[in-house]
């Protein structure tokens, strides 16, 4: 069991899209044309080209772009992209809100892949020149059959916040027994792509629900979760901003 969690966690940490992302911050002004813009990506994301996608950004941020998509499609060759906008922020920044799916068949494992993702956009002529990330989830199953779940995890809390980490198996379970687990990581172990140690312990209620505490400080706090399942292995990446101001927070 450990080295099938192992695995699928570095699988999960993997797929989070903002690791195709290195932030840039330059100081420019914003632009409104972001519709074209947001299909351009999706059509380049979509159809495994990579000219366009190298076109988008500034030139260092899309070669590394365009290099971490190529090893991404190793893991998730079939992924399916969609990016649209969301409300304006309220900084008046646009959003855009990226859902990734994908499936892999590794020899007799079935492997299902989910990722959404909104960032706060900045554009200039009709490229990427800034990008801050809001909010980022990953799931990915292993089994032979997709075990829809719930994720209640707020994407913004105030520092020094208790709140709560809910992760519900909508499927009801009859006498099946899960085991499942939590763990806090780190900005490094993301970047390295290196696991947690994560215990499982047993669990009742369908599903793994935990209260925590944000840190005291503003910054971002990320977590891993492992729910096995006799149908399921299931490994949940969540990422969720520390804010000082209730302005700030997000619904």
């Amino acid at each position: 069991m450990r080295t099938k969690v192992h695995y699928l966690l570095k699988v999960a940490l993997a797929s989070i899209l903002l690791s195709l992302i290195t932030p840039h911050y330059p100081t420019f002004g914003n632009n409104l044309r972001t519709s074209s813009l947001s299909k351009r990506l999706e059509h380049a994301f979509n159809t495994q080209n990579i000219s366009p996608i190298i076109k988008l950004f500034l030139e260092k941020d899309g070669l590394n772009l365009a290099s971490r998509y190529k090893t991404f499609l190793k893991s998730f060759p079939n992924a399916t992209w969609t990016i649209k906008e969301t409300q304006l922020l309220n900084n008046g920044h646009q959003s855009f809100e990226i859902l990734i799916k994908g499936q892999k068949q590794l020899e007799d494992i079935h492997y299902f892949m989910e990722a959404k993702q909104l960032l706060d956009v900045k554009t200039m002529q009709g490229r990427i020149i800034d990008q801050k990330l809001i909010s980022e989830q990953t799931i990915v199953q292993k089994g032979n059959n997709y075990l829809p779940i719930t994720v209640n995890i707020p994407e913004t809390v105030l520092t020094g916040a208790n709140y709560d980490v809910d992760i519900i198996l909508e499927k009801p379970l009859g006498n099946a027994m899960i085991a499942g687990g939590l763990s806090n990581i780190t900005a490094k172990q993301i970047s390295n792509k290196s696991t947690p140690n994560i215990k499982l312990k047993p669990l009742g209620g369908g599903g793994l629900f935990k209260s925590v505490k944000a840190p005291l400080n503003v910054g971002i706090q990320n977590w891993a979760a492992i729910l096995a399942h006799p149908d399921s292995l299931i490994s949940i990446t969540k990422r969720v901003s520390v804010v000082s101001e209730k302005s700030e927070l997000r619904p």
